[in-house]
């Protein structure tokens, strides 16, 4: 028995050797023939012409069946304004082997891969995608689809009706159908895994961004054309529906009858299929607890109708959870409806309404009532009361510089009563109902890593104003209480990006303050990263938006405000009885008068502030007997080093105009900084100032290291990233001089100066003069010493001469006098310095008698 069994065993063995290889050979032989047979009879039923890149036959795998594989198929839709139906990289077929030897190929099943199938249907309702022929066309074909299975796998899916105004972008990673599709009655078994990116109805757009999936088996009546839904599965965002119910396909109508139950739903489940324009009303919230939702597609859904859409949700005793809350609402009991219009059924019957929410945070009651009717035109109407504690809200205010809070506010029976339309119009505002009041108690929210701190205040609400009284703040080093009227506040408040509808809060505020840190306020707002921990890229990209957003608050800004601060500070700048008028007007900030005491004096800036994207200002400052040296130092030397607060003393009284302008990224740019000023400074002194020891030859240094003076008048502009210096006469213990110039921001100096070398050299073979009384002034001497200052800060040289001193001195004279000009009629200076008093007498001597010196016009331009 053995050996026959074993050479049956063979016998079997090499029967299926040579079966294996006799497919082999036919699917190597015949696959082009197979192919382009297949190629033909699909073509011979369709309509439009099939294109195929390539194609291959596989027997073995897949035995009994074959398989064609068809790659890079491209078919046209049904016309030709309906564009590509279906792109794909390969279309696989499979159908019985006996088809070989028949030739009469019965396809069973089609898969198809990687692509792109587009089903599109134009005003008339001729879709693209008929594009079978008619099975009285087809009789005589020797190519039979009788399909049981169809897979679609990494297909984007677009749907467009254009006459039930209908739109879907789906982009399916598996779709299976199976069934027996040749009979006129069968079970379909289906399942599909989708990214939906959206489904565009009617009433509104659904399915954004969602993935969908689901599991059903429907039975098929095609003579009827019904299809009918028994515990079909459906899951949407991570939430189970069971549907049930019958559709009704004929002509170019839809009737429904679906009844939808969630199962282990939430908030979020409702917030799913809600049409897009409701969702932000739910916001990006959750539920834990006893969930229900209910729901119903009843009617006919055609050209000219559309079926009722009805759901009920709610939750009992639940919690809700948000990203926005730092602790959980709890006892959370509401119910809510949804529907499209029991009559008309559109977007604009459609109601949304939740009439009675109640529960607490941080064991705090919260209650709400909100109905919102037509998406296409909103009709909110919203009431609230509540204790808000910031500890667990503050996330709601919705900005990042906000990290967290304490205290709490209280809510009372506050109303928004009107259409969303007239919200965000100020001409149309009064047509809206609002109502209520926000108490302050002890409430505080750490902005940008400090503490800003409410201790109390009521904000009233009524029609189209908001009234502030007494609100204290305390935080950020300063004390400050506000009050003020605001209207148009809902318009600003709802306004986009763009301030499209031209929203302007009209405000008057007044704000009195025991001590205001100017400082510690303005790092409020500062960016809440440092460019070494982003970058500079990002960095100034941040920068860049700050500016943005900051323009488009000032825009919405229109009023006046007012402030007495008893003490303040800024940089190194301290001063009080501070008061400022001033006035907002759409991005413009006019400083109508700012006044107060500091370095000794009197400040008193009036001017104008752009908040543009490159923002830029505009003042006019008046100093009235200040400490130079506090001048000095509290404005940190101007950013120079040659003559500081260690050098200088004496009063000072000083008008200067000052325009300042910044990039679009915030940066201060000092090349356009253009800064005006008449200056005297009276029974001044100057100590140890080092330039002055280059007339060490001509005076006793001890008079140098200590020069009194008694006035000395100047009269400078910046402009351009230099300062210019026309006439500074300088009448001291030591000598009496006459300076001019001009200095870089790069610290590159010219200075012409002139000193009366009759004086000096009368004070040479004198004693020392411990009095320093200040010389008299002799503004043309007799004998003169000519010297030029050519270099730098750090390193510098000069070179005497009549003929050098003139002929710098004449290249600024027209800048001089533009500038003289300038401070006499902008700065409304009584008496400007004239440079003809300082001119020489022409018979005066020249001490050093030196010949011009050509080089020093081949210096660096200035």
């Amino acid at each position: 028995m053995k050996p026959i069994v074993k050479k049956i065993g063979i016998f079997f063995f090499a029967l299926l050797a040579l079966c294996l290889l006799l497919l082999f050979m036919v699917a190597s032989v015949f696959e082009k023939q197979v192919g382009n047979l297949v190629l033909k009879g699909l073509n011979d039923r369709l309509t439009t012409e099939l294109s195929v890149g390539e194609f291959d036959l596989t027997l073995i795998p897949s035995f009994p069946n074959g398989v064609i594989r068809l790659k890079e198929v491209t078919l046209p839709g049904a016309y030709e304004e309906a564009g590509i139906l279906l792109e794909a990289k390969s279309v696989s077929l499979s159908f019985g082997l006996a088809s070989l030897l028949s030739k009469q190929y019965k396809v069973k099943s089609v898969e198809i891969d990687d692509g792109a199938l587009v089903l599109y249907q134009d005003k008339s309702g001729r879709p693209s995608y008929d594009v079978l022929v008619t099975s009285e066309d087809s009789e005589d074909l020797s190519f039979d689809i009788s399909l049981k299975e169809a897979k679609l796998k990494n297909i984007e899916l677009i749907y467009s009706d254009m006459q039930k105004k209908t739109e879907a972008f789906w982009n399916v990673e598996e779709i299976g159908i199976a069934g027996e599709f040749s009979d006129k009655r069968f079970a379909m078994t289906s399942y599909s895994e989708i990214q939906s990116a959206f489904l565009e109805l009617p009433e509104g757009r659904y399915l954004v961004n969602k993935p969908l999936a689901y599991d059903a088996v429907i039975a098929v009546d095609l003579e009827k054309g019904t299809y009918s839904f028994d515990n079909v599965e459906v899951v949407l965002d991570a939430n189970k529906f069971k549907v049930k119910g019958e559709v009704l396909s004929k002509d170019d109508i839809t009737d429904f009858d679906l009844d939808i139950e969630g199962i282990d739903c939430s908030i979020q489940s409702v917030r799913s299929i809600l049409p897009e324009a409701y969702q932000d009303y739910l916001g990006e919230f959750s539920s834990r607890g006893n969930f229900f939702f209910l729901g119903s597609i009843v009617g006919e859904y055609g050209p000219n109708s559309n079926p009722l859409i009805e759901a009920e949700f709610g939750l009992e005793r639940g919690r809700i959870t948000s990203p926005d809350l730092d602790y959980s609402l709890k006892d959370v009991t509401f119910s809510g409806r949804f529907h499209n219009g029991k009559e008309n059924r559109s977007t604009a019957a459609s109601v949304f309404e939740i009439p009675d929410f109640k529960g607490k945070l941080k064991n705090q009651p919260v209650s709400f009532s909100l109905t919102v009717e037509d998406i296409d035109d909103p009709e909110i109407d919203l009431n609230f009361t509540g204790i808000l504690p910031l500890a667990g809200c503050h996330g709601l205010i919705g900005s990042p510089l906000i990290t967290d809070g304490s205290g709490t506010i209280i809510v009372d029976s506050l109303q928004v009563k009107g259409a969303y339309k007239h919200m965000i119009s100020q001409s149309s505002m009064y047509k809206v109902n609002t109502s209520g009041k926000l108490e302050f108690k002890d409430a505080s929210l750490k902005f940008n890593g400090k503490n800003m701190n409410v201790e109390s205040g009521i904000v009233y609400v009524s029609d189209n104003n908001l009234e502030v009284e007494a609100l204290k703040v305390n935080g950020a080093s300063s004390r400050l209480e506000l009050s003020g009227v605001a209207s148009n506040f809902l318009p600003v408040l709802l306004a986009d990006s763009l301030n499209t509808n031209n929203a302007v809060l009209d405000f008057s505020a007044f704000l009195t303050a025991e001590k205001l840190d100017f400082d510690k306020l303005e790092e409020l707002f500062a960016l809440p990263v440092t460019e070494k921990e982003v970058g500079e890229v990002v960095f100034d990209s941040l920068k860049e938006a700050k500016i943005i957003n900051r323009e488009r608050i000032t825009k919405l800004l229109s009023g006046t405000f007012e402030m007495v601060v008893d003490e303040f500070n800024y940089n190194k700048i301290e001063g009080e009885e501070f008061t400022a008028d001033l006035d907002f007007e759409s991005n413009l900030l006019n400083i109508k008068e700012l006044k107060a005491k500091a370095m000794d004096g009197d400040m008193e800036v009036t001017g104008k502030v752009f908040f543009e994207e490159e923002p830029r200002s505009e003042v006019v400052a008046d100093f009235n007997a200040i400490n130079i040296r506090d001048f000095f130092y509290q404005f940190e030397n101007f950013g120079q080093k040659t003559l500081t607060d260690r050098h200088i003393k004496g009063k000072l009284d000083t008008r200067m105009l000052v325009k300042s302008y910044w990039d679009k990224e915030g940066y201060f740019l000092p090349e356009k900084l253009y800064v005006l000023s008449d200056a005297v400074i009276k029974d001044g002194e100057l100590l140890d100032f080092e330039m002055l020891e280059s007339f060490s030859k001509f005076v006793k240094v001890r008079d140098l290291n200590h020069v009194k003076f008694t006035e000395l008048r100047n009269q400078i502009e910046i402009s351009n990233g230099a300062i210019y210096l026309p006439t500074m006469f300088l009448q001291s213990n030591a000598m009496n001089l006459i300076v001019s110039g001009k200095q870089r921001f790069d610290n590159r100096m010219r200075y012409m100066i002139k000193v009366n070398a009759g004086q000096v050299l009368w004070n040479k073979i004198k004693r020392y003069n411990p009095s320093m009384k200040p010389k008299k002034a002799k503004k043309k001497g007799f004998i003169n010493v000519y010297l030029v200052i050519d270099g730098t800060v750090d390193n510098y040289d000069y070179t005497r001469g009549k003929k050098n001193y003139n002929h710098l001195l004449g290249n600024l004279r027209g800048k001089f006098e533009g500038i003289r000009s300038d401070v006499a009629k902008i700065l409304n200076v009584e008496k400007a310095i004239e440079l003809e008093d300082w001119e020489d007498d022409p018979t005066s001597p020249d001490v050093d008698d030196e010949p011009f010196n050509p080089d020093l016009d081949k210096e660096i331009d200035f």
